[in-house]
């Protein structure tokens, strides 16, 4: 016969995991927001924390974000400032003004508990320029140094875009990933549709058909 202490301690252990689930079979996702941006991070994160242990970070600095962010990410978000060089290489700006180039960025393969990244989303102009020199071989899109190392699927913006149209387009396409199931090309397609300003602006490379429901 079972103790009256362990039996009271079992019924403590089922009681909490009717309230707290089993710690996520998923991966996290990691939000970066560079200041004034960060407001877009927080929606990200507050949409994958339905499925993920969602990070949010602020402010980042390069390093941190290709050697602590990057290589342990499934879903990855970044919003913040973009550019590109005078040869048209673009970049990501990161907290602490350090760019981060298509060459730039890790191998995404063999992450921490996962296969690979599944999809990665940078709200910053021009992250997903395809620069005129980008045939030179020490010149890497951001895209292409995305899927190239390893993400299923990558997406950002081709030319410069407003705070106003990157949040709504956004919150727009992590209501159908997310709220709907949606995969990501329909998603991105559906958020095209609410927010038109986005059209001709927005890109997505690699494997539409992910998914970002576990």
């Amino acid at each position: 016969m079972k103790k009256p202490w362990v039996c009271l301690l079992f019924g403590m252990l089922v009681s909490l995991l009717q309230i707290i689930p089993i710690a996520k079979s998923t991966p996290w996702s990691d939000c970066h927001g560079i200041t004034p941006f960060k407001e877009e991070a927080e929606l990200v994160a507050e949409y994958t924390s339905k499925y993920y242990v969602a990070w949010y970070f602020e402010d980042w600095s390069k390093k941190d974000i290709l050697s602590y962010s990057l290589p342990v990410a499934d879903i990855w978000f970044f919003s913040g400032h973009g550019g590109k060089t005078w040869y048209d290489d673009p970049y990501l700006v990161a907290g602490d003004n350090g760019k981060i180039f298509g060459g730039d960025i890790p191998d995404l393969h063999n992450q921490h508990e996962f296969d690979r990244m599944r999809f990665a989303y940078a709200s910053a102009c021009h992250s997903a320029h395809t620069g005129f020199w980008s045939w030179l071989p020490w010149i890497t899109n951001l895209h292409d140094g995305f899927i190239n190392n390893g993400a299923r699927a990558y997406m950002g913006w081709e030319h410069d875009v407003g705070q106003g149209v990157s949040y709504s387009f956004t919150d727009r396409f992590y209501h159908y990933a997310i709220d709907h199931g949606f995969i990501v090309s329909g998603a991105k397609i559906y958020a095209t549709y609410d927010v038109p300003a986005a059209e001709g602006n927005i890109k997505l490379f690699g494997d539409g058909g992910v998914t970002l429901i576990p």
